[in-house]
């Protein structure tokens, strides 16, 4: 029996339905009341794992309180385990998983996708006609070397460098980006623009201003992202609310499918359309949220990126899953064929 109040973690391994103790029980805190919350910090990188806890209204503590090295830390789901004294009439209690890091591990087969697409925008909506202006731009991009839309879309997945604008007084505008700032529960909130990832209020062209929402810098949901690569760095004018005509980037991924610039590649009801027709740089947009009480609406985007290693066609897009952009299938495969989340839940690609 543990001595009362007293809260020891243990950290397990699953594979192939099977856990196996990695390390021993060990004591991270004591003092705990019926209803305390206490919060876990996990770590994983390469074959360390290690954790700390803390009750709710205290400090995080700055060192690890248990960490572990184990060579067989290749594969497997990590888990965190927390025991409380048996018998204890101070339980129960609750252990809140606050942040679980994975800086590295082994994937036996990770996706990587390899081409010579360069992905552009022009400088207005495409009229049909070849135009002299026109003609110059398109000639140019054979020696453009700036960042096309893959280039900075790869700018805000994990592990990116952060790139600060002068221009914007050295607000960050790249480099790894959260989904969104964590709800009391700590899952990760949706509704962040791309100005809130850089910290900035915004006056969009129409005249709509938005304010950076608090505790938002540093974070993208899927449309802000889409909003970041094809209309901050691309130049593809926005708006928030008004003024949606099919020339302008909205807001949201209900209003970006049907309503956005450019063309609707394909497009379906209540199954996937075909990929057929999909060109690298598109943007695919998902109705996978069971909860949408619009049925039909699309709630979720990404951007194409072309055939992976594997010969599936891969986005890129952020998630609350994994906690920001990626094209990795943690939380579900990143790939639009087969019988995942996204392939089954594509209802739209848009092309602008």
């Amino acid at each position: 029996m543990l001595p009362s109040g007293t809260v020891q973690l243990a950290l397990e391994r699953e594979a192939s339905e099977t856990n196996t103790a990695i390390g021993a029980l060990t004591t991270v805190g004591s003092g705990y009341a019926v209803g305390d919350v206490w919060h876990i910090r996990a770590q994983r990188k390469g074959t360390t794992l290690r954790c700390r806890a803390w009750k709710n209204g205290t400090s995080e503590p700055t060192t690890w309180v248990h960490e572990v090295v184990d060579a067989t830390l290749g594969a497997g789901r990590i888990g965190v385990l927390a025991l409380a004294a048996s018998g204890s009439t101070a339980t129960p209690f609750t252990v809140r998983v606050h942040d679980f890091q994975l800086y590295s591990g082994v994937w036996p087969t990770p996706p990587t996708v390899t081409h010579t697409t360069w992905v552009r925008t022009l400088h207005r909506p495409f009229t049909g006609e070849w135009t002299p202006s026109l003609a110059t731009q398109v000639r140019a991009w054979a020696v453009d070397t700036r960042p096309d839309v893959l280039a900075y879309a790869m700018m805000y997945a994990t592990g990116a460098p952060a790139v600060t604008s002068p221009a914007l007084d050295g607000a960050q505008i790249a480099g790894q980006s959260r989904y969104g700032p964590p709800d009391s529960a700590g899952v990760p909130v949706e509704g962040a623009d791309f100005h809130d990832y850089m910290g900035l209020a915004w006056a969009f062209p129409n005249g709509e201003t938005q304010s950076a929402g608090a505790g938002e810098a540093g974070c993208m949901d899927c449309s802000g992202y889409v909003r970041m690569v094809y209309g901050h760095h691309m130049g593809i004018p926005m708006v928030r609310v008004d003024d949606i005509d099919g020339t302008v980037l909205p807001r949201m991924t209900k209003d970006i499918g049907p309503s956005g610039p450019g063309i609707i590649v394909a497009q379906a009801a209540d199954a996937a359309p075909p990929l057929t027709g999909m060109q690298i740089g598109d943007v695919p947009h998902f109705d996978a949220d069971t909860s949408d009480p619009v049925p039909g609406q699309v709630d979720h985007n990404g951007i194409y990126l072309g055939i992976d290693s594997g010969g599936h066609p891969r986005f890129i897009n952020p998630r609350r899953t994994p906690q920001g952009p990626t094209f990795g299938d943690l939380g579900g495969p990143s790939t639009l064929d087969g019988s995942g989340t996204y392939a089954t839940t594509l209802r739209l690609i848009r092309r602008f």
